[in-house]
């Protein structure tokens, strides 16, 4: 099975690298002036041949932090993605009702992507948004973890 779902890939993989051009001046496909419009935009951009050796890049802050928001991103997917059908199956639910209820995240993900990004590009500050939504998201897992119950008690009971 996994053979099959990957083959596409693969020979894609053996293909892309002889049918695509590496260059603009190597692509058939574009007019004369479209490849001299990226050969002049590929001329004008900056080039940063910056050196640095591996104790460089790992001491690098911001290095850090990107690893430190990848792991995290990592982590939610594949805590929602993996255990949470198998927490809802726990539950004595059918297959179909798991399956209904761990498509509720993503479909309110897809929902709350769009109104946030959409709020983001209006105020123009996305690292404020992407630091709200990775904390908000760090709360919701916590609690989340916090009891092996899918109810909320309150104290008083």
């Amino acid at each position: 099975m996994f053979i099959l779902v990957s083959l596409p890939a693969v020979l894609a993989g053996c293909i892309i690298p002889f049918v695509l051009a590496d260059s603009p001046n190597k692509a058939s496909w574009l007019s004369d002036s479209e490849r001299a419009t990226l050969q002049a935009m590929l001329a004008d951009e900056p080039t940063r041949q910056s050196h640095a050796n591996f104790a460089t890049v790992v001491g690098n802050m911001r290095v850090f932090l990107l690893a430190i928001t990848q792991f995290g991103f990592l982590v939610a997917s594949y805590g929602i993605g993996i255990w949470l059908p198998q927490m809802l199956k726990r539950q004595d639910l059918s297959n179909m009702r798991v399956s209904e209820i761990s498509a509720l995240p993503y479909l309110v993900a897809v929902v709350g992507q769009v109104v946030w990004a959409t709020y983001s590009d209006k105020k123009d500050n996305a690292i404020t948004n992407v630091v709200i939504s990775s904390l908000l998201a760090a709360i919701g897992l916590a609690i989340s973890i916090s009891s092996a119950s899918f109810t909320v008690e309150s104290a008083s009971s």
